[in-house]
């Protein structure tokens, strides 16, 4: 019978091994031990102090060490019932809702869902958040109304909705506010601190920064428009209201006033035929199959109007605190009011811009596809976007007093008027480009 021959083991490299083992041990170390042991390392100093003059049993210990770094620090010099609340809190955390009308599959739906996920991982446990997008719960004006009556905590709106708070949102709705995206981003800079002074005053908590909406391109079912003769006759849908129905109303145009809700419907229908929507709306409400022959996209940007993130602080303390019962609350609150703070700066200081530079490459690629799949698509020249300027500029000074007062429309002017002294290469020779 033959024999099998297995090769002869090799020799075990003693001092290699001797290197290994204490790599090998901490390897294990990292599988087996619990987030408390490993959060020991970030314990500002005084928070074990403080533990051990605590009554604490082991496993609330654990969940206290295991906690972010900053709610360790607040947690300094904490009394019994301070410790006893928190840790009830952290036991069961309350759940609050974040709700945007924006479809599923838009960018703005993408950042939507992960902004729960990042501010999970900077407020550790504290509380809890859950993302509806689409109009799971409605559309803007909805979400004014549930967050008013403390049925939702907080919502990503477009100025439609943010007018439902203060009217004189309709500001920045203007026909050819804006003419760029640097222009637009300067001035809503500068102006925006005044709608979170006017937001506060209803009780509403305005995030102070814009998000995205993006240029609003005119799509029409049968037609192109290239200028202000081609609106009329067309049943144009108008979902910002006062406005933009003071706008079309200027080339004697009755619009067809709707919900975005309604959009669908009445596009299948024939009840609209025209209307002004981003790009990417388009695409992820499903709406370009409406776009029959003849018609397609005109790139007259005429309104640029801002999105904004809005809460009541109140109705996320309940929802934050529904576990945790009325009479302790009080020794909590630095803990809630701290993890808002982390959530304003995540979406001012990150989502915001994040979310801006990927919807502008995003809407420029999509109507670059959009063309290859056969759709029709008109720019103006500068001469032509000067005609449409020209006709509706008188709508600025009609609306002062109605919508909104001469002191935010004189700010944002004087900002325009800065922002292009300093970049006047920027408007020279200006024709928007997809």
């Amino acid at each position: 019978m033959r024999q099998l021959r297995y090769p002869a083991p090799m020799p075990v490299n003693k001092g290699l091994l001797f290197c290994l083992m204490p790599l090998l041990m901490l390897g294990i170390f990292l599988i087996i031990a619990p987030s408390s042991v490993l959060a020991e390392e970030d314990n500002p100093p005084g928070f074990v102090e403080t533990l051990d003059k605590l009554q604490l049993t082991p496993e609330q210990r654990a969940l206290a060490i295991a906690q972010k770094r900053w709610a360790k620090e607040l947690g300094i010099g904490s009394t019994q019932e301070e410790a006893d609340a928190l840790i009830k809190l952290l036991e069961n955390p309350g759940r609050i809702k974040f709700a945007c009308m924006a479809p599923m599959g838009t960018t703005w739906a993408k950042y939507i869902r992960e902004v729960p996920k990042i501010f999970k991982q900077r407020a550790g446990n504290i509380m809890d958040m859950d993302a509806y997008i689409g109009l799971s719960l409605g559309n803007d004006p909805d979400y004014v109304r549930k967050m008013a009556t403390g049925a939702l905590e907080s919502a990503g709106m477009t100025s439609w909705g943010m007018k439902y708070v203060s009217k004189e949102m309709g500001v920045y709705e203007l026909p050819f506010l804006f003419d760029t995206y640097g222009e637009a981003d300067y001035v809503l800079k500068k102006t925006w601190p005044y709608f979170v002074e006017k937001f506060s005053e209803k009780g509403f908590v305005l995030i102070p920064t814009s998000f995205e909406v993006g240029f609003l391109q005119m799509f029409s079912t049968n037609t192109i428009v290239r200028t202000p003769e081609d609106l009329k006759g067309t049943k144009y849908a108008s979902w910002m209201e006062d406005v933009e129905v003071a706008t079309l109303k200027n080339f004697d145009v009755n619009p067809v006033v709707i919900t975005v809700m309604e959009i669908p419907s009445s596009l299948a229908t024939g009840v609209i035929q025209t209307a002004s929507a981003p790009t990417m709306y388009m695409i992820g409400a499903q709406l370009m199959s409406f776009i029959g022959k003849g018609g397609g996209c005109s790139g007259i940007n005429m309104f640029y109007p801002p999105g904004g993130l809005v809460y009541i602080k109140k109705n996320i303390v309940n929802a934050t605190l529904m576990n945790v019962p009325k009479g302790d609350r009080k020794y909590v609150m630095k803990y809630v009011d701290k993890a808002m703070l982390i959530f304003n700066d995540l979406l001012k200081d990150e989502i915001a811009p994040q979310l801006a530079t990927e919807l502008r490459a995003g809407n420029k690629k999509l109507i670059a596809d959009l063309q290859k799949k056969g759709m029709s698509l008109y720019i103006p020249t500068k001469e032509e976007r000067e005609q449409w300027k020209q006709a509706t500029r008188p709508v600025w000074d009609q609306l002062v007093g109605k919508v909104y007062s001469r002191e935010i429309l004189d700010d944002i002017l004087k900002a325009k008027a800065e922002y292009r002294a300093a970049h006047p290469e920027e408007f020279e020779n200006y024709v928007w480009v997809p």
